[in-house]
């Protein structure tokens, strides 16, 4: 008996609009797998039923056939897929979210490009007039559908969306230019520890040959916003491997798993250093914002680690992993922390992170 899901039993439609960063991590994500899908634009003619059906004005929606249940939330979807490709397409199944230490990890940095680097698309789109314009065109554009007078209605909504843009920024404190300008910085850093890190050998995506639910992020926010609008878009130039590897990434598909599974990928020490710096951000101006905070703070997690310098990580680290795995306990065993699921983390001062199969 066939385990394979044919295009009749199954069918995934995905409602957003290009320029958005959840639309693009989720249209990612399943050109990577063998589960059909297409994206279709939200419209004023679909949007009344779209969010009666999903109880959300955001986007994506998906919509699954023959069941017709309509999901949303990027990262509760990714964790369907990860299931039904398990089911149906075992052979080519792309986990998002690894087993073990790694799953975790990818999990944790996931949520950080999720909540915090958001902050980051809203400014450089609407901060910058270049940017607003073109983005007001284009969403405007998309969601207005092709009826009659879709020209007048594209600029209606294209107004609409750019005073929402305005008051976003404001709301998550991006008014000012001395945030705008350390915003920049702490962007222009995380960009280039990930520059580093994908210029080494096989490091197709950002664990190695394969992609998960962190590359599915990070490729949708520089499809939609930071290699899309004309501000960052010229920003990043200077980034070459980040452009290759979202250039590639739209290349791989579930027929090329077997192959990537053997190929040789370098750069563990470089992969340290970009995942010490998105722990570094989460643990200074992340974790404040979050809306997570207070709970965070309840959590105590006793830490071991080798240097003072890793231990502020290490604790944002660890907290986070809580706070995603609320029936786990960290404890301390000599250098090292042992989760009671049954999976070793390491220090993070330690050289290598192989045992953990994050390289």
């Amino acid at each position: 008996m066939s385990t394979t899901m044919s295009e009749e039993e199954c069918k995934c439609t995905v409602y957003g609009v290009t320029p958005s960063y959840f639309t693009m991590k989720l249209v990612a994500a399943f050109e990577w797998t063998a589960v059909p899908f297409e994206l279709k634009h939200k419209t004023l003619e679909n949007k009344e039923w779209l969010e009666a059906r999903s109880g959300t004005q955001q986007v994506p929606v998906l919509l699954v056939r023959p069941e017709r249940w309509v999901l949303n939330d990027t990262t509760p979807i990714l964790h369907w897929l990860d299931a039904l490709q398990r089911t149906y397409h075992p052979q080519h199944a792309i986990a998002f979210y690894p087993p073990g230490m790694k799953g975790a990890l990818v999990a944790t940095l996931e949520e950080f490009f999720d909540e915090w680097v958001t902050r980051a698309a809203l400014h450089f789109r609407w901060n910058y007039p270049e940017s607003a314009a073109f983005a007001q065109r284009r969403m405007g554009s998309e969601m207005a559908g092709d009826g009659a007078g879709a020209a007048d209605t594209a600029e209606m909504v294209g107004n609409m969306i750019e005073r929402w843009g305005h008051m976003a920024t404001k709301a998550v404190g991006l008014s000012e230019p001395t945030m705008q300008k350390a915003l920049e910085e702490q962007f222009h850093r995380l960009l280039h520890r990930l520059d580093v890190l994908l210029a080494q050998k096989g490091r197709r995506f950002i664990f190695g040959p394969q992609p998960t639910a962190l590359d599915a992020v990070v490729i949708g926010g520089m499809r939609a916003h930071f290699l899309n609008d004309p501000t960052p878009t010229a920003m990043l130039q200077k980034y070459a491997h980040i452009k290759r590897y979202v250039k590639e990434s739209a290349e791989f598909n579930a027929a090329r798993i077997e192959r990537a599974k053997a190929e040789v990928v370098e750069g563990s020490e470089q992969l340290r250093e970009f995942v010490l710096e998105v722990l570094h951000q989460m643990s200074t101006c992340f974790r404040q914002f979050s809306p997570n905070a207070a709970a965070m703070e309840r959590t105590c997690v006793p830490i071991a680690v080798v240097s003072s310098t890793s231990r502020r990580r290490w604790r944002c680290f660890s907290r986070s992993m809580m706070r995603l795995l609320p029936c786990t306990r960290v404890r301390t065993l000599s250098k090292a922390a042992v989760c009671s699921c049954a999976f070793s983390v390491p220090t993070l001062e330690a050289r290598t992170m192989q045992s953990t199969g994050t390289a």
